[in-house]
């Protein structure tokens, strides 16, 4: 009888327990209101793709479309919601999600049937809405006035950019005459996804830079005198852009021709008249392989989403203005290399010295 009455109130004490967790799980989950603010982060300075005029502070990649917004009940963890919301950034926006969500993440500019994330698609201006977004934060719960929760992530590019500017001209030392005819990435991701760098060989030059090639978006032959045709100078308050996934070294490379295995190259192919030694112009690439940072003169190893990294054209004139420039005959060799100093700063703009 004692163990029978101790069975009973055994299974009584484990029902009483189980209804308290039962009504705690129906708590969590009852739906709330939350009031979405969605920011967006200021450009330090950026441009585009293509040459247009440089972006200036204050302005904003552009939401194309709905955003996806991914509730969770904790930063990482499983999703309560999905939905899909036009939204305007700065303002409030009303959702319903579950109870239990106390995270929330938002996408924008996500893939779509034109927009992949193949590198290719994602270049435009850095305030168009080639650019994806992505950010979080955590959901604060109803105070005690009442009223709605609220969360407010900040959604940030999630690439990289790098940018060619500026001006050649002289006077020169040991040239008569210095001009770029084409600006072409190299060794950068091709997918978001990508767990290694594409990097186009001399050989396929022609065809992955070309339509329907590998880099098809990634390079510039139209430098604003026309196709083919060599500029000193890109116009002033425009630059040459390029948006690229971020990529790292992780190995803490220190030398120059370790760091441009893993570091995005910008080659350019150049026209110039040496002084002496010279019979008329030439032709040839110069192959920016490396980038140091200009304010702390190291190299750089990590190229960061949300970063643009400028590259001043009058840092390309010192190193061409030499008696003999470190071009070669064919683009980005595998033994020959220019680094190059360049300034960091906030998409983040960057400036970046080069070497060769």
């Amino acid at each position: 009888m004692r163990i029978t009455k101790s069975i009973l109130a055994l299974m009584a004490a484990t029902m009483t327990f189980a209804a308290c967790s039962n009504d705690e799980k129906i708590t969590e989950s009852t739906p709330k209101t939350v009031a979405l603010t969605v920011k967006l982060p200021e450009f330090g300075g950026a441009s585009s793709r293509a040459i247009d005029p440089e972006t200036t502070t204050g302005n904003k990649v552009t939401i194309n479309g709905n955003v996806t917004i991914i509730a969770r009940v904790s930063q990482g963890g499983a999703i309560t919601n999905t939905i899909s919301q036009a939204i305007t950034a700065g303002s409030p926006s009303t959702i319903t999600v579950s109870g239990a969500a106390t995270w929330i993440d938002v996408e924008a500019n996500g893939d779509n049937g034109t927009e992949t994330d193949n590198v290719n698609t994602r270049q435009g201006s850095a305030t168009s809405s080639k650019v994806r977004l992505f950010g979080g934060a955590a959901v604060t719960p109803v105070g005690v006035g009442g009223g709605n929760a609220t969360c407010t992530p900040t959604i940030n590019p999630d690439m990289a950019r790098v940018e060619v500017k500026g001006s050649l001209a002289g006077p020169w030392t040991h040239l008569n005459d210095l001009k770029i005819k084409g600006i072409y990435i190299n060794n950068v991701k091709l997918t978001r996804g990508a767990s290694s760098l594409t990097r186009i060989a001399s050989a396929a030059w022609g065809t992955d830079y070309a339509s329907s090639g590998q880099f098809e978006k990634m390079f510039n032959t139209d430098l604003g005198a026309g196709v083919g045709t060599g500029v000193a100078q890109i116009a002033g308050g425009q630059a040459d852009g390029y948006n690229f996934f971020p990529q790292q070294d992780l190995s803490s490379p220190t030398t120059k021709e370790d760091v441009m295995k893993k570091s995005i190259h910008v080659i350019m192919e150049v026209e110039f008249d040496k002084k002496v030694g010279g019979s008329g112009p030439e032709t040839g690439w110069l192959n920016v392989v490396a980038l140091k940072d200009n304010t702390a003169t190291n190299y750089i190893t990590d190229f960061e989403a949300g970063k643009v990294y400028f590259i001043d054209l009058a840092d390309i004139k010192d190193i061409m203005d030499v008696p003999v420039p470190p071009v070669t005959p064919d683009p980005d060799p595998e033994t020959v290399s220019v680094d190059l100093t360049v300034s960091i700063g906030q998409w983040t703009v960057v400036q970046v010295k080069p070497e060769v």
